[in-house]
């Protein structure tokens, strides 16, 4: 048996009556090793099972289906249980791994690897990417070329030799459980002890004090702590009574296991969110924000009391259902601080990140300040209205291109699989760099507006495909387009410089709040590592690092937003 094994969470007796509610009958006696100090134990399920459909099809393709339908196929889960002196673990066999998974510590794998391989000795990584463009990747390497975790990378399993090789073997798997690679014979009396004894070591690797590798992660919290359920309630009530949206910070995932299949939501597809068990009568299609999210939950606040209560429908273009009941948890990115202590809701679970990697976040934001630039040039004064061309950020784009060194693409959309993009705001012809302008602190906000230039890089790396230059260049046409203010005349050498640019920069306008960054601003001496927002944090070290890898160089302007409405 090669042994996959799991840590309790339970004790023996808890363990047992977990197992017998859920049709697992203990089997035999259990065997005592006294010289090792452990006692094993087997626990057993057993329930008929569908024949699979690809058997009845193939029989009959055959003509032999009337010999099957007569079995009965039978399903045999089993969990060997492992006491020590010290610890409980569980062995599933079968399907039991479902069942385990309820019962085990799921940090052990991981805590296991950090005191037993070293960090140059991990063949082997799959990561979770906090809030990216990626769900989960996986990251073969050679050993020894010293791999550094990424800054919004979190690891959710890893591979590699271990310190005791004579104990463990030459590679483990470590990801919620630990799979060891020696094939041990139950029935064979030395091969039996030294199973015994692998409990024993890792009792013994568990009890170090010194870590042998540091490895970034979040720590789940189980649905059976208090916290799991105070963190539900304390979100809730912070989305009900908080008078400003950019309190309550969360986001909508935009990618989605959808039976089996991942779906990635465009903005050609609509979102439905409703009170379940009521969907006829409280859905709504809302936009793929945060603070739509925010708003329904705030204007139905005597109708749900818990966030079970809000399920989510994702639409195709043409109204049709992809999927009809996705969780809140299952849909939803949030963050919530309580006790000084910042615990994240990702991929619908509760937890925290270890110090590593906050360490690592820190890291990559300190690189980032160096490109970061206070420049009082863009700090000018414009009208702004609530509504048409000089809303949002257009009234400081209208006066900013008054200078005749910047030439505007604001409203130069290109649509790309239903999603309308811009290549920037402004070309600075003098700088030579593409400005993507962003206005306030809002975390919503902010993080949609460097999503947007993470998909405009994109777009000018593929400028050949998207047919960048013919789009640019549509906009001179006056017979469609009439506006010369919203759409100037942009000649075809210029437009040539705008998409052959390699300078990207994000110019950030900064209001009177948070007073921490308007000081920090005006001091010129604010820090990213200062943003309060993990979410945030995360988007500009991806905006940052995506830059970078597309060939393109990367600055972050600061400047004061000083509007007058």
């Amino acid at each position: 048996m090669v042994p996959k094994i799991y840590k309790s969470k339970y004790d023996y007796k808890k363990l047992e009556e977990m197992l017998m509610e859920n049709d697992y009958k203990k089997i035999g006696e259990e065997k005592k090793y006294t010289t090792e100090n452990v006692r094993i134990s087997l626990f057993f399920e057993i329930h008929e099972k569908n024949i699979p459909d690809w058997v009845i099809e193939v029989m009959k393709f055959f003509g032999d289906e009337e010999n099957y339908s007569r079995e009965i196929p039978m399903q045999y889960n089993a969990i060997i249980i492992v006491r020590t002196k010290k610890s409980i673990y569980l062995l599933p066999k079968g399907r039991a791994f479902w069942q385990v998974e309820k019962l085990a510590d799921l940090d052990f794998g991981l805590n296991f690897a950090e005191k037993a391989i070293e960090s140059q000795e991990i063949v082997m990584k799959s990561v979770s990417f906090i809030q990216r463009n990626m769900m989960r990747g996986v990251m073969n390497y050679k050993k020894n070329q010293n791999e550094f975790p990424q800054a919004s990378e979190s690891y959710s399993y890893v591979s590699g030799k271990p310190i005791s090789e004579t104990i463990y073997g030459k590679s483990i798997d470590c990801g919620t459980g630990v799979t060891f690679p020696r094939n041990y014979e139950l029935n064979n009396s030395k091969s039996i002890r030294d199973f015994c004894n692998l409990f024993n070591e890792i009792d013994i690797t568990l009890s170090l004090k010194d870590r042998k590798s540091n490895i970034p992660r979040l720590r789940n919290i189980s649905k059976k702590e208090k916290l799991y359920s105070q963190l539900n309630d304390s979100l809730l009530s912070e989305i009900k009574t908080t008078s400003s949206k950019d309190v309550v910070a969360i986001n909508i995932s935009r990618i989605q296991i959808v039976d089996n299949s991942i779906n990635i939501s465009t903005n050609n597809q609509s979102l439905g969110i409703y009170i379940r068990g009521e969907k006829r009568e409280t859905e709504e299609k809302i936009s793929l924000t945060g603070t739509e999210v925010v708003r329904y939950i705030k204007e139905r606040t005597a109708l749900i009391s818990n966030l079970e209560q809000i399920n989510f429908a994702i639409y195709d273009d043409e109204g049709q259902p992809i999927k009809s009941n996705f969780s809140f948890k299952q849909l939803i990115y949030a963050e919530i601080e309580i006790n000084n202590k910042v615990y994240v809701l990702d991929s619908g679970k509760w937890g925290y990140f270890n110090n590593k990697f906050y360490e690592t976040l820190e890291e990559k934001l300190i690189e980032i300040d160096s490109i970061v630039e206070f420049d009082n040039e863009y700090s000018i004064s414009y009208d702004s209205h609530e509504k048409g061309e000089l809303s949002g950020e257009g009234g400081y784009i209208e006066k900013l291109t008054e200078n005749a060194d910047m030439i505007k693409l604001h409203k130069r959309n290109l649509n790309v699989s239903g999603a309308t993009i811009e290549v920037a705001d402004i070309y600075n012809k003098k700088s030579n760099e593409l400005l993507a302008i962003k206005r306030g602190m809002d975390t919503s906000t902010a993080m949609y507006s460097f999503e947007q230039s993470l998909l405009s890089i994109q777009i000018l790396t593929n400028k050949e495909e998207f047919q960048v230059r013919k789009e640019l260049l549509k906009y001179n046409n006056r017979k469609k387009y009439e506006n010369v203010q919203t759409y100037p005349n942009i000649r075809e050498g210029m437009v040539k410089k705008i998409i052959d640019c390699k300078n990207a920069s994000v110019l950030w306008l900064i209001g009177d709040k948070p007073i921490y960054v308007f000081d920090g601003v005006r001091e010129r001496n604010f820090k990213l590592s200062q943003i309060n927002s993990i979410m945030l944090k995360l988007k500009i070290v991806d905006w940052y690092l995506f830059t970078k890898d597309s060939g393109y160089v990367p600055k972050l302007y600061f400047a004061f937003d000083k509007s007058q409405k």
